[in-house]
């Protein structure tokens, strides 16, 4: 991961729809955080993959309490986010 997010031709994609919020769908938050980390926003969301829905309803709809956890705690996400 770390190689994709600094090898200069793949670094840019860290910025290209919503890594994050795949990544907390998912339940991968160190993924997440890394994202973050390189530039990555958690509040990004994608019409195509999301229909706009935010990365913490995203979550929630897998139920990945982790990932909700983490973007409430750490990344001030809203808990009230209506959709």
């Amino acid at each position: 991961m770390k190689w994709l997010l600094t090898d200069p031709r793949t670094a840019s994609l860290v910025h290209s729809g919503a890594p994050v919020g795949w990544a907390c769908y998912t339940g991968r938050v160190e993924i997440a955080r890394l994202l973050v980390s390189y530039g990555a926003s958690s509040h990004a969301t994608d019409d195509a993959m999301y229909s706009h829905r935010p990365p913490l309803l995203l979550a929630a709809e897998n139920a990945q309490l982790e990932s909700m956890r983490w973007l409430v705690e750490e990344q001030g996400h809203d808990i009230r986010t209506v959709r």
